[in-house]
């Protein structure tokens, strides 16, 4: 009898730590770098640097912009409706009259400068 409880403490016991190495080896693969969690400052780097990349395109096809929005500005000023101050930014009171100016001239009110309404902004049909 006692021999056989030895042998299922002995049998418990090889159990044990073949579980215990099982899970250790498990862990050890599922381990942080190999997550990728040691890469994450070469991810950050790549991300901002997308954000500085769209940052700058931004900033150009809005600092592009500026000159035409400046003359819209000065033309709805012309025409009475009120962009606020000539900017060349596109700001809600610009977008404000914009959509007023459109609503006059029977343009599709988006209070944007397309096209139909910068070329009647520019024949000065205003």
């Amino acid at each position: 009898m006692k021999h056989e409880a030895q042998h299922e403490v002995d049998l418990s016991r090889r159990n044990f730590l073949k579980f215990a190495g099982l899970l250790g080896m498990a862990l050890g693969a599922l381990s942080l770098p190999s997550l990728g969690w040691g890469e994450t400052s070469d991810v950050t780097a790549d991300m901002a640097e997308e954000d500085n990349r769209l940052a700058k395109k931004h900033h150009k096809s809005t600092s592009s912009g500026g000159k035409k929005v400046s003359q819209a500005q000065e033309q709805l000023k012309a025409a009475g409706f009120d962009p606020g101050p000539v900017d060349g930014h596109m700001g809600s009171k610009t977008r404000a009259a914009l959509r007023d100016y459109q609503a006059a001239h029977h343009l599709p009110k988006t209070g944007k400068l397309d096209r139909a309404t910068q070329k009647s902004l520019m024949a000065g049909t205003g």
